[in-house]
């Protein structure tokens, strides 16, 4: 599915969440809905995204594992498509209770936007891994130098990762 696509199908999915959602709060009982709401195909690994949020754990042991965590659609490379950086929580030693070992080495993901509909997993050649429990991502160009910057705040840390202009990013 093309980039565009999937973003056109997910903001009407929200829209028509919000108007179906809408409509049942003021519509009379026995009103009818106002159409189909859209059905949706995971199709995240023909488009190369795999990824799996882990918060580290079997179950959950604190607040913090429940809180999820955030990504961001951001053009590091300004090649007019939009990448995607998702965050991942990751085990804890003395924070968490319980040990998941493939926890122990959850790290976040940069995907590089084909153009195609398809993405490439670049984490380890931008260097942009995270190394702490991500909780929040921002973007954008805090050095005013043309390439968008990463922001990551994670649970006691946080990170400024500055785009280099050559598809990868120094920890400032």
């Amino acid at each position: 599915m093309p980039f565009r696509k999937l973003v056109i199908a997910v903001v009407a999915f929200e829209a028509l969440g919000f108007a179906a959602k809408f409509y049942a709060q003021t519509a009379s009982p026995t009103a009818s809905p106002p159409g189909p709401l859209p059905t949706f195909e995971d199709v995240s690994k023909e488009a190369g995204i795999d990824f799996r949020h882990s918060f580290g754990e079997t179950k959950l042991s604190s607040i913090m594992e429940a809180t999820g965590s955030g990504c961001a659609w951001v053009d590091y490379d300004n090649d007019g498509f939009l990448d995607l950086y998702v965050l991942s929580g990751r085990y804890m030693e003395g924070v968490t209770k319980f040990s998941k070992p493939a926890g122990r080495n959850a790290t976040n993901k940069l995907y590089r936007n084909n153009g195609d509909g398809t993405f490439l997993d670049v984490t380890a050649k931008a260097g942009v891994p995270g190394k702490d429990f991500g909780m929040a991502v921002t973007a954008g160009d805090y050095d005013n130098d043309g390439h968008v910057d990463l922001y990551i705040t994670n649970y006691e840390s946080a990170v400024l990762y500055r785009n280099n202009g050559d598809g990868t990013f120094t920890d400032a």
